[in-house]
């Protein structure tokens, strides 16, 4: 996914860009409330259509991947059965969590940290001259609401694990939640291959 979205010829031609894999914050940075949890992926959206790379507008995206069936159910575990496995049920509980605001501010402290670190790491990287950034990737406008982005790979049809974990899912109010699907094969993702993850399920 890295390589098909941030280099080569399909990296400038798609709509999204990852800054970060394995993305997690310290605990010491939010000691007052829990902060123990990792993204597979931190990224932007940055959509050819409608101008928004003239703008250099983004949108924050938080990825998580995955890959075969036995990867998507949030099983209960523990010892009192209260934590869960890490599904999309587990995903959605702790990025909720992750992003619900503050006491009298409009967003999560840990958020506001992801949205600076992105844009951080992401001038850190240009600055460098690494090839991790899209070429025509230059300033960046980082707007506030976030898409959270499922990438489902090598699920079997006929299983029906996927369908079980989707009616699962906690309710999802501190982002747009969205499934990707693809055009014909790899990882290259665009905008308009997304589905909404309530009319996905």
């Amino acid at each position: 996914m890295v390589r098909d979205n941030n280099r080569h010829v399909s990296g400038d031609k798609s709509d999204y860009m990852i800054v970060d894999i394995e993305y997690a914050q310290s605990p010491a940075a939010f000691p007052d409330r829990e902060c123990n949890f990792r993204f597979d992926m931190v990224g932007l959206r940055w959509p050819a259509k409608g101008g928004g790379r003239g703008s250099g507008a983004v949108t924050p995206v938080i990825m998580e991947m995955k890959t075969g069936d036995a990867a998507l159910a949030s099983y209960p575990t523990g010892p009192e059965g209260k934590d869960l496995s890490p599904g999309l049920a587990k995903h959605v509980r702790d990025i909720e969590s992750f992003l619900a605001s503050d006491s009298g501010s409009a967003t999560s402290g840990p958020y506001e940290l992801l949205r600076c670190e992105l844009r951080r790491t992401f001038e850190v990287k240009q600055r460098l001259g690494l090839p991790s950034i899209p070429e025509r990737m230059k300033g960046l406008e980082i707007t506030q609401k976030p898409e959270v982005l499922f990438v489902i790979a090598n699920h079997q049809p006929k299983s029906k694990a996927f369908g079980k974990e989707l009616l699962r899912l906690p309710e999802r109010l501190h982002a747009d939640y969205k499934v990707a699907t693809v055009q014909w094969m790899g990882y290259a993702l665009f905008a308009e291959n997304m589905r909404p993850l309530d009319e996905f399920v």
